[in-house]
């Protein structure tokens, strides 16, 4: 800001020029929406999926995906690739209205849109009683739990790499992974295309990691929910709604981030599935990893979610034993917790 700009004269044209006015005038990809809280695609960068929104009157962005926030200098000069000083200057002249030439090239320009992969789910169908039980009995869950997440249409049965399976998704379609139900590994796969490895969960092709499964379940089941419960994996998933069942809390909803590509604390929630958080009870259960890892990424997603007024916290299974004393290391290991420690699954609850 220049000796001669005070700051109620920036101020005053922040309230004249606001960011979707700017945005027009720098023709950027895409059409501004004109109220506060509406999702949108960010001009300043490639974005498949809407995650911004105006606030303050549209006198502030938020992009809920990089964590940005921005006045509108901060926009222009995002846009334009200016310093703030330069930023501020080009600002106060198109504010005043004067007629001005943008001699300078977009950051970002417009990109074609493409229609955004998603694993197929054809083929998939609800389970048997008998193939039911067999999934709760590898458990060690109350059957009534995995019947529950087959009305909540998270739950399927098919057949995945040649193998009888269950298939963890949700309505969204945005992530399926499967496990089979005779517990055994997925064998390696090895082809031109394609090198697997042995694994215990088999993620179909185009799922979205960053998508919490479970988030989206059946329209009757929505009404009633109160607290999210974040865990990891589908086996966490269906001891979730084992205790769920066990302690009669059905206002509680399981979520589940799938596999630990999540990587270490290094990846978040996608935006659009922070925004179903938004001024919600959250509670997390990270597993007891020897590297910390699950603790690093729930603080990563604890951050997020703290963002949209989410009340989050953790119930931490460190301490916690088996009956032959060995550590639990996550939510469907504590099926089979000391008898001498069970009275501490009560908290597990907020």
């Amino acid at each position: 800001m220049s000796l001669t700009t005070s700051r109620s004269d920036l101020d005053a044209a922040k309230d004249r020029l606001l960011i979707p006015e700017l945005w027009r005038i720098l023709s950027l990809p895409g059409e501004p929406p004109t109220r506060d809280q509406l999702k949108f695609s960010s001009p300043l960068r490639t974005d498949a999926h809407p995650s911004c929104s105006f606030y303050r009157g549209c006198k502030r962005m938020r992009d809920w995906s990089t964590g940005k926030d921005y006045d509108a200098v901060d926009f222009l000069g995002e846009a334009l690739g200016l310093k703030n000083g330069e930023a501020i200057r080009k600002f106060l002249e198109i504010a005043a209205g004067n007629a001005i030439t943008i001699n300078y090239t977009p950051v970002v320009q417009p990109q074609p849109k493409t229609k955004a992969e998603r694993p197929v789910l054809l083929g998939f169908r609800k389970g048997t009683l008998a193939e039911l039980q067999r999934i709760a009995e590898s458990r060690k869950i109350d059957v009534r739990a995995v019947e529950l997440a087959q009305d909540l249409g998270t739950l399927r049965i098919g057949e995945v790499c040649g193998f009888e399976s269950w298939i963890l998704l949700d309505e969204s379609g945005f992530c399926a992974e499967a496990r089979r139900i005779s517990r055994k590994p997925y064998p390696a796969i090895t082809t031109e295309k394609i090198k697997l490895g042995e694994r215990k969960a088999h993620t179909l092709r185009g799922s979205r990691k960053d998508w919490p499964v479970g988030l989206l379940p059946a329209k009757e089941y929505r009404q009633s929910v109160s607290t999210f419960l974040l865990v990891e994996g589908g086996p966490d998933y269906l001891a979730a709604l084992h205790f769920i069942l066990l302690q009669k809390r059905t206002e509680i909803l399981p979520v589940a981030m799938l596999g630990r590509g999540q990587g270490l604390g290094l990846k978040g929630l996608c935006s659009e599935a922070v925004e179903h958080f938004r001024c919600r009870r959250v509670r997390m259960v990270p597993h007891n990893d020897p590297d910390g890892g699950s603790y690093l990424s729930a603080v990563r997603w604890a951050k997020q979610l703290r963002s949209v007024g989410a009340d989050v916290d953790a119930f931490l299974l460190k301490g916690l034993t088996k009956t032959d004393l060995a550590p639990i290391k996550d939510l469907n290991e504590c099926v089979e917790i000391s008898p001498e420690e069970a009275r501490k699954l009560k908290e597990l609850f907020p």
